[in-house]
């Protein structure tokens, strides 16, 4: 399973067709049941915000629905994945944006 938890300053993503762009490219999304249901322009991250898209595009509330996600609003962090069963880890830290940013894949 694959998942986009943030997109950072400078990047920037689109919707079209029922397929997610990420910096011109399409993503390979090989773990959602239907395609996009929706279309969102070229929307750039700004600077001091992240984008954040939950795995079940058309039903997740995120940024899609409300826009760039201040960073000074994250108040926690993951430390733990559960899901999928057949893939519990821990998560991964990216030490080369502000603050401690974490993602999964």
């Amino acid at each position: 399973m694959q998942i986009i938890p943030f997109l950072f300053a400078g990047s920037w993503i689109k919707a079209r067709d029922g397929k997610l762009l990420i910096n011109g490219i399409e993503q390979d999304e090989d773990f959602v049941l239907e395609p996009l249901g929706y279309e969102m322009e070229p929307l750039v991250v700004p600077e001091g915000y992240v984008f954040v898209l939950g795995d079940n595009h058309n039903r997740s509330f995120d940024s899609h629905d409300w826009g760039p996600l201040p960073i000074d609003n994250i108040i926690g962090r993951s430390v733990f994945r559960y899901w999928l069963p057949s893939k519990v880890s821990d998560t991964i830290h990216y030490t080369h944006v502000g603050k401690d940013a974490v993602a999964v894949s």
